[in-house]
């Protein structure tokens, strides 16, 4: 499986449109939302829920979108559980991206959290460490991924997603809906948090008659001051709910359309280029070249790779394949401007 080539096709869906499909117990197949217990939860009540879209193929790779599901509100029919959410099926009409969404975890009783955080550190971890498989596993582009969600879940972008380097360092862009982490309903930090995006792209939906408005125009204001690009849109007539996305609207159109901009021109990061070769020259083809805690690539026949979404800053290398043998410190790179070519990694 190769990471070298960077997904830019994605194609509006016409109408009329599959329904979101009902999360079952399964193996995850195409067009399928299936529950996923992780390795570390088995026998308990933790559980993430995964969508591969219509056109999944083994051997392919797909950007992802992460989703974090609201509280539990009965008055509006929300469940606060991970089965009932919907926003990153109806961002990509069920094709074309792997859709996860993730659990807040308690802790203490071994389930997944329907009101508020639970275990906030556990919880982080829990997204780090299964998104990687998911996409080790599944396919998903590891340079590719978007967080999304409606109302806690919308906080839960800056809260969660923003909670420390290592998780805020994975996301390509934020599309949060109907509030935003700008502090109101959680600890202190939300600036600091909403820093971490470090300029790159914000996509920023509220209803008119919507009680999340002021915190989403809050946190669009963070952002301008911080100067990084964000997109804003006011769904006229519409309150604090998230169902609208199932229907044909300008604002899902132009959400979907900034899906496939964002993949394309990729703001606020930067790509690293470079080659893995034997002593001879040779370009290794397979090999899992890593820069940072997160992002990867895997080379080519030819030896190539590219990393792309990389903020700025430096990140140490690292190079793995089963059988070939390479230095342990490849030392670090710095990520300074858009293109960054690396020297050659050579196999021992």
């Amino acid at each position: 499986m190769s990471y070298l080539a960077v997904f830019t096709s994605f194609v509006l869906a016409e109408e009329p449109e599959t329904p979101r499909p009902t999360m079952i117990d399964g193996v995850p197949l195409p067009g399928k939302f299936v529950k996923q217990v992780a390795d570390e939860y088995v026998g308990t009540q933790v559980h993430h829920a995964l969508y591969l879209p219509t056109n999944w193929e083994r051997g392919k790779t797909y950007p992802v979108i992460v989703e974090y599901a609201p509280n539990v509100y009965p008055q509006g029919h929300y469940s606060g559980r991970v089965e009932d959410c919907r926003m990153g099926y109806w961002l990509s009409a069920g094709h074309d991206f792997i859709w996860v969404v993730m659990p807040y975890v308690n802790s203490a009783t071994k389930e997944n959290q329907i009101q508020w955080w639970g275990d906030e550190n556990a919880t982080v971890l829990y997204c780090t460490t299964n998104l990687r498989r998911i996409c080790e596993r599944f396919g998903g582009d590891p340079n590719s991924v978007f967080v999304t969600g409606f109302s806690r879940g919308a906080i839960a972008c800056g809260y969660i997603g923003l909670r420390d380097e290592s998780i805020a360092d994975i996301w390509l862009g934020f599309l949060p809906h109907s509030h935003i982490d700008g502090g109101r309903y959680t600890t202190t930090g939300a600036r600091e948090r909403l820093a971490r995006v470090r300029g790159r792209a914000t996509f920023i939906t509220f209803g008119s008659n919507d009680n999340g408005k002021p915190e989403s125009l809050k946190g669009a204001a963070i952002l301008s001051e911080l100067k990084f690009p964000f997109e804003q849109r006011e769904l006229a007539g519409t309150g604090h709910e998230d169902h609208w996305l199932e229907r044909d609207s300008p604002t899902r159109r132009d959400m979907r359309t900034w899906l496939a901009e964002i993949l394309k021109t990729r703001p606020g990061t930067h790509t690293l280029r470079g080659r893995v070769v034997d002593s001879a020259g040779k370009g290794i083809e397979g090999v899992r070249v890593q820069c940072g805690n997160w992002h990867w690539a895997i080379t080519d026949a030819d030896g190539r790779y590219a990393i792309a979404s990389l903020v700025a800053g430096k990140r140490a290398m690292i190079a793995t394949k089963t059988g070939v043998t390479f230095s342990s410190d490849l030392g670090e790179i710095e990520m300074d401007q858009q293109d960054v070519s690396a020297n050659d990694i050579v196999a021992k």
